[in-house]
């Protein structure tokens, strides 16, 4: 892992889906920040 930004998208719905086709195989780190302060880190595999 290299630590790099590698997509970002904008505010979006609870409810939105996000194209990751474009990404590399391998394991990302997703943040997501959502409400005022409020952050998640999940971890995805793309195979």
């Amino acid at each position: 892992m290299t630590g790099q930004l590698v997509r970002s998208f904008g505010p979006a719905s609870a409810e939105t889906a996000f194209d990751i086709s474009s990404l590399d195989k391998g394991l990302y780190l997703v943040k997501v920040t959502h409400g005022i302060g409020r952050m998640s880190t999940m971890k995805l595999v793309k195979e």
